[in-house]
């Protein structure tokens, strides 16, 4: 998958713009402005906030203010902060998640992080959609790793990691 354009960032290095990937079972595309909502929704979810950096219950102007930086970027992930992407179930529309994805030292290294609706929870998706990431990082960005960071007891974030071929340090 190519970028479709790039903005220097970093150091003069470019960091290709993020459109969409495509899996079999999921769209994983840049936020739009009507994401609010869901976003939201996963980030006041108690399940989902036990292992996050967030309080429930987590402010709509938070909700907002981080599509609407995401959505200013215009698909480019910023080379000194976080940038969200959103998955969507492609059988049904549905937006069931969104992943994190921060590019450090000039955008050769990438920390990763995905979030999902409980519905989703435990059907592979989380295994899928940071696969995917973790590749267009590697083949599309450039960076030599791929990491990810997550709560002590978060197991099941823990076996996502482990599926895509990261190592426990």
């Amino acid at each position: 998958m190519a970028p479709s354009s790039s903005t220097p960032r970093d150091a003069g290095r470019a960091i290709p713009r993020f459109d969409q990937i495509e899996t079999d079972r999921l769209l994983i595309r840049r936020a739009r402005l009507d994401d609010v909502d869901t976003l939201h929704e996963r980030r006041n979810d108690p399940t989902t906030a036990a292992f996050q950096a967030w309080a429930v219950p987590y402010p709509r102007e938070g909700s907002q203010e981080l599509i609407d930086s995401v959505v200013a970027a215009d698909g480019v992930p910023p080379g000194d902060g976080w940038f969200q992407v959103v998955i969507d179930e492609r059988s049904t529309g549905d937006t069931i998640g969104d992943l994190a994805l921060h590019l450090t030292f000039g955008g050769r290294c990438a920390e990763i992080g995905y979030t999902f609706a409980a519905a989703a929870r435990v059907k592979g998706y989380a295994t899928e959609a940071a696969a995917a990431l973790a590749t267009w990082c590697i083949d599309v960005v450039g960076v030599s790793r791929v990491s990810a960071q997550m709560h002590p007891d978060n197991v099941a974030s823990m076996r996502v990691a482990e599926r895509i071929g990261m190592e426990y340090e």
